[in-house]
């Protein structure tokens, strides 16, 4: 995606309303900055993702792992917490390894993320089954989040998750197997943590983030069974 599209996008999204409470599909990628075949993934997140976001149909996330870091050049975005969950993936997908990138959509089937037909398939398979919506908003000055999930949700088995992300991120990348380029990427997570679930609206405090432009920052909030299933999932952007 070109920088000046890029940035349209951005500012169409930062003039609507927040996007709250809206029933998505949730669509994690696995990336990383040292890995050659993850810009197309991530592309493909910049274009298509970003428009079924704005359009309220997916909720993207990218998650970016950290066992590229050793091979050239150090992801400034990953986490081994981001590699621990795709191991949980991989267990529950019953995949005998991991790689990148790989796209996982409504926590049921995982496959390579740069192809984009597979990824508007999925998408639409997991659409037509029936998801939670889970309201959020700001409270405490901004600084907390009221969570409120849906009417006689239960409570046993389930586990629920707060990722904040971030768009508009650029990186020039000078080691690795991607030396030389400038990587655009969206909805890059920056952190995410467990909430456990009890009766009633939950307040939990945002995490803190990486200085940055609210307007280019967004909460989600989702509820995965014990198979990884998503079973409810809310979003709140921006957060300025």
């Amino acid at each position: 995606m070109k920088p000046h599209a890029l940035a349209a996008l951005l500012a169409g999204l930062a003039l609507s309303p927040a996007y709250a409470g809206s029933s998505r599909v949730l669509v994690e990628l696995f990336t990383s900055q040292g890995c050659s075949s993850c810009p197309p993934a991530e592309a493909w997140l910049n274009r298509e993702g970003m428009e079924l976001f704005r359009q309220g149909r997916i909720l993207p996330l990218a998650f970016h792992v950290d066992y590229w870091d050793y091979l050239g050049w150090k992801d400034p975005f990953s986490s081994g917490t981001f590699t621990q969950r795709q191991r949980v993936y991989a267990q529950a997908l019953a995949s005998d390894s991991l790689y990148t990138p790989e796209m996982v959509v409504g926590g049921q089937v995982g496959f390579v993320g740069s192809d984009g037909d597979r990824a508007r398939d999925e998408i639409a398979a997991a659409g037509k089954s029936t998801t939670g919506t889970i309201q959020l908003k700001k409270i405490a000055y901004g600084k907390e989040l009221e969570i409120t999930l849906p009417p006689g949700f239960p409570e046993q088995g389930m586990r629920l998750y707060l990722a904040v992300f971030e768009n508009g991120l650029t990186t020039q990348v000078a080691r690795g197997e991607n030396a030389g380029r400038t990587l655009m990427e969206n909805f890059v997570v920056r952190r995410l943590v467990e909430i456990p679930i009890k009766a009633g609206p939950l307040r939990v405090p945002l995490p803190e983030m990486p200085q940055g432009d609210p307007a280019r920052q967004g909460a989600t909030v989702f509820v995965q069974d014990a198979a990884m299933r998503v079973l409810a999932v809310g979003c709140l952007y921006p957060l300025r």
